[in-house]
């Protein structure tokens, strides 16, 4: 009962489907969180000199190499994360990863302040059909608005589909750039940087179009414990920490077996 208690909604499936996104507060426990995020920082100390307390050691922006060696991230599949991928993937109809979270690090101090990222990605190609895996962002430190928080356009997993359909095969990230730039003005103006523009009312609180399908940009935040479940053919770009305080969150992918 307690797994069914925490899958999807109507709305969040809803949402997930219109949006490609979904907050998902306190989908792993605070012990948990807190247990995962004190071993990322012994990484951080042990292998990068970055220290918890000492904010001038954090001379990395992007500290790499934190990727888990054994189960130290097990706790990112929750109770609630299984029963998501039940889901959608099926009871018994998808395995876990060899290892699970994958670290995803920003320090601050190193940007002046946030705009909108110029250039996006897909971390898969794109095919007509949803591919049959669930993609997961988990929130380990409270994440501000500007503090470093995956972006994401909202509603581009839609617009990405209906491309891929229309080519007639699978598309990577050139080439969903390169088609999206020469047929749709909002994106062509994403991926430019003109002096003096707002880029944050554009992109961010003006809704935009692409191929028919409102999209605007949007980016990961929240508290400790929250996941954020996304589309898995979302476009998306790493942002900037113009914050105080470092952005700490695990990324991972379920697949169907």
């Amino acid at each position: 009962m307690e797994a069914l208690r925490a899958a999807l909604t109507a709305d969040q499936l809803e949402a997930y489907a219109l949006e490609g996104v979904v907050r998902l507060p306190g989908a792993v426990p605070a012990a948990d969180v807190e247990a995962m995020l004190a071993t990322l920082w012994k990484r951080l100390e042990s292998w990068h000199g970055h220290w918890r307390d000492k904010p001038a050691t954090w001379t990395k922006p992007h500290p790499a190499q934190l990727a888990a060696r054994n189960n130290d991230f097990a706790a990112m599949g929750s109770t609630c994360v299984r029963a998501i991928a039940d889901q959608l993937l099926g009871a018994g109809q998808w395995k876990d990863p060899e290892r699970w979270g994958l670290p995803m690090v920003t320090l601050p101090g190193h940007y002046d302040r946030w705009d909108v990222p110029c250039k996006w990605h897909l971390d898969i190609a794109a095919t007509p059909e949803p591919p049959r895996m669930v993609r997961l962002f988990l929130i380990l430190a409270p994440l501000e608005p500007g503090g470093g928080g995956t972006g994401y356009i909202a509603g581009s997993h839609r617009v990405i589909r209906q491309l891929a359909r229309r080519e007639g095969a699978p598309l990577n990230t050139g080439m969903v750039r390169k088609l999206l730039v020469a047929r749709e003005p909002w994106y062509a103006a994403l991926e430019s940087r003109r002096k003096d523009e707002d880029r944050v009312t554009r992109f961010m609180s003006d809704d935009g179009r692409l191929d028919g399908v409102p999209v605007r940009v949007c980016e990961m935040t929240g508290e400790p414990g929250d996941m954020f479940l996304m589309d898995p053919l979302m476009m998306h770009a790493t942002t900037p920490n113009a914050g105080a305080s470092p952005r700490m969150m695990l990324m991972d992918g379920i697949y169907a077996a």
